[in-house]
Formats: structure tokens, sequence, C-alpha cells
């Protein structure tokens, strides 16, 4: 889809099974941070030294949104962001709350932007569950029902998509418990080890967002190719192996067009799709900001070359910011003490009212 000098590109990912992403315990989404990696070290595995730096610097510049599950209606598919980390009265994973569609999503921002304080959401515990904006002028309480959004068991949705998720409860991931074992050499002898990996049991969306036509134009070879490889951890196992569509987003999730929804607005309330780092320019309002903390640890590269990642804390996917400045990508650069030098990239697909 050819939008100005940008080129949108969704795609459509469906796991053929388990897939593992995350240190310590795998995560059920996969972050745009990963992605990034993953095309860069594709792209490698593609054209070998005879890699063009233009089409590295092509997937930097490009923003991207993590894998998020997606319902498909008709033509398109309705994204689904998690939830649980916005302040409410009654914690909402204790009422069963995890998700929010884009468009309730889209709905909460232009409440928030006439609200001059951090509000909080009340969500009634009876039948009708009625949805209220909370916050505080000059110590005096405000409240407003926020009648165009509906709170499903475990899903907040706009009335307009009644008829798409009923009564809010969808099953997006599954856990897996996976037994293994392993023979020693010498004694012939199993020692058993325990895994975790997710299914999806929904379709997950993804947006690349990009000014360069040459990019766009390969990305569904690099993504047939990445799903052939896998993504993630645990790919000796098979883990991680998907098939890639082209796909649309349903346009009244975004009340308008594309363009006009991820381009820049000026100081706001954004969200943002993938991983965001305010690294160096402080253009995050912390006090008017929700965050979805995300932590970046742990090992990576081949178990020839492995290497060790920096500890990175940053606003994950979700994340509903107030931004003082437009947003730019961060890259760090890290040094392996060899012939390489790996890129972490946060330059995630934002987008406001």
């Amino acid at each position: 889809m050819r939008k100005g000098a940008y080129l949108l590109n969704i795609f459509i990912i469906r796991f053929k099974g388990s897939y593992h992403v995350g240190w310590r315990r795998p995560q059920p989404i996969v972050e745009s941070v990963t992605i990034h990696r993953a095309l860069i070290d594709i792209i490698h595995e593609l054209y070998g030294k005879d890699i063009s730096p233009k089409i590295i610097n092509d997937i930097m510049d490009a923003k991207i949104s993590s894998l998020l599950p997606a319902v498909k209606t008709g033509n398109c598919h309705k994204i689904l962001v998690p939830f649980t980390h916005f302040p409410s009265k009654i914690k909402l994973n204790k009422i069963g709350i995890n998700w929010i569609s884009l468009k309730a999503l889209s709905t909460l921002l232009f409440y928030m932007k006439n609200v001059p304080t951090m509000p909080y959401l009340y969500i009634e515990e009876n039948a009708e569950r009625k949805i209220f904006l909370n916050y505080k002028i000059d110590s005096k309480e405000h409240s407003e029902e926020i009648k165009d959004l509906v709170a499903g068991k475990n899903l907040i949705y706009h009335k307009d998509e009644m008829k798409i998720f009923g009564e809010g409860s969808l099953k997006l991931f599954r856990l897996r418990e996976i037994w293994r074992n392993v023979i020693d050499r010498v004694t012939s002898s199993a020692d058993l080890y325990k895994i975790y990996a997710y299914d999806a049991e929904t379709d997950l969306a993804m947006i690349i967002y990009t000014g360069s036509k040459e990019l766009s134009d390969s990305l569904d070879e690099i993504l047939r190719l990445l799903g052939v490889t896998g993504l993630g951890g645990l790919r000796s196992y098979g883990f991680g192996k998907f098939m890639v569509s082209r796909g649309e987003i349903c346009k009244e999730d975004l009340y308008e067009d594309y363009e006009k929804i991820i381009s820049w607005k000026g100081p706001g309330y954004y969200v943002s799709l993938g991983s965001f780092l305010d690294h160096s320019r402080n253009i995050i309002d912390l006090d008017k900001s929700i965050i979805n903390k995300g932590v970046l640890e742990g090992f990576a590269g081949s178990v020839y070359n492995p290497y060790h990642l920096p500890k990175i804390i940053y606003a994950a996917y979700g994340s509903i910011l107030y931004l003082k400045d437009k947003p730019d990508k961060e890259v760090i650069k890290i040094d392996t003490k060899d012939l390489f030098e790996p890129l972490i990239i946060f330059n995630p697909v934002m987008i406001g009212v």
C-alpha cells in the first residue's frame, strides 16, 4: 500500500508450531526489537559478503511493530494490544481484563487528550461493567463514563465490535510445557529436562512502515526465508517456523487513513506497537505516560560465537507515551571483540490521534 513518501506493509504471521522468545521465561509476544535483529540476521544469511549497506540502513530506518494478536473479520484483521499495565482502581487482570482492541484504544486516547492529569480506569463489577475514566483536578475527583467502550471477560472493545468479539472472551496464546531428555554418551543414561514455549491460537499481525521501495518489494522474500529458518530461540527443536502473507488492518480501527494515524502530530499521547527506547533525548513525559516495562538481557549469537546482551529497560508494546518531540530510532551497538558488530534497534510503529 502506497502512502505518500512511505510504504506501509502489513503481514499476517501464522506459526506452524510452538515458538520461544524471552530470557529466563518465555513471552507470548515477539517484540519489534527481536524482529529488527532477526531481519538483519537473515539479510546477512541471504547476501553474505555482497550485502549492501543501504538495505541494512533501510531496515534500521523502518518502523516495525511487535507480533500482535489479530482477529480476522471479513477481508481485514483487528489488532489487539496488551492492557494490564493501565492504571485502574481495581487491578485489571483481577477482573480478567488483559487486552484492548486497537479501535477501543484509539477511542481511549481521544478521551485522554482532554484530561489534564494522569487518569485511571474504573470498571464496575456488575453485569453492565461500565467503564469510567477518573482523574483529579485541584484534589477534586472527576469521573467520565466512556460509553463507546465495552468491558468483556478478558477484552475491552468498541461497542461497534460487539458482533466480532461477543462476550469479549478470547483465548490467544497457550503456554506449553515440554519434556526432553539428553543421553549421556558414556553411561547411556537419560537426563530429563523441561522447556517452555508458546502456541499462538490466533493470527499475529506485523506492521512495517518504510520509506524504501526496494526494502518494501523485498520483504515478502525476506520474511518467507525467515519463516523457514525460524524466529526466536530453540530453533534446533523446530520452533519458530511460520507462514507469512500480506494483510490489512480494519480501517475503522484507526479513524483516519494509515498515514495520518502513524505520522507525527506534535506533542501528545501515542501508543507504541513495538519496543521504544528514549535513551538520549528525554522526549517522554514520564508523569503522563503509562509504560509497559520491557527488559532486554541475556545471551545471543550462535553456539560458536555467543555474546552477552546489555541490560536495557525500555517501553514495550502497548505503552501509552506522552511524547514531547518527534521520536526517532535508537541503535545500540555491541562490541564483541570480533569482526562483527551486533545491533539492537528500537524503532517501533507509533500511533496517535
